[in-house]
């Protein structure tokens, strides 16, 4: 464990620590922040997570995975778990179909010609 020492470290380093935290992806985020703050004393979740721009939620579930050896986490290149994300919109709505024609009778709005603002319709 680190000690009041390492706290000083990470504050005087928070301009890099925050640059390095941009370019993770959000899982590599949670593990380094995770590591960050096993590594502080207490406190170290809520400093790592000001430092780096997280939730302390995130630091401390990073903190709980790294815990447990990433074993729910293969290394196959994936961000997300299989599954994970946003519902395509088919599946969540099943009369939705893509390329669709559009209904003639639909209004559609107008769209500037020119900087003089005469209108015309799209």
């Amino acid at each position: 464990m680190m000690s009041s020492a390492g706290m000083l470290v990470i504050e005087e380093c928070g301009d890099q620590v925050a640059v390095l935290f941009q370019r993770l992806d959000e899982r590599q985020k949670r593990w380094v922040g995770g590591l960050l703050a096993l590594m502080l004393p207490h406190g170290g979740i809520g400093k790592v997570a000001s430092v780096a721009g997280l939730d302390e939620k995130t630091v401390a579930r990073g903190k709980a995975e790294l815990a447990l050896g990433l074993k729910d986490y293969p290394d196959d290149g994936r961000v997300r778990r299989p599954g994970g994300g946003r519902p395509r919109l088919e599946k969540k709505l099943p009369t939705f179909r893509r390329n669709s024609p559009r209904s003639s009778n639909r209004k559609r709005a107008a769209i500037p010609k020119d900087a003089t603002g005469t209108f015309e319709a799209a």
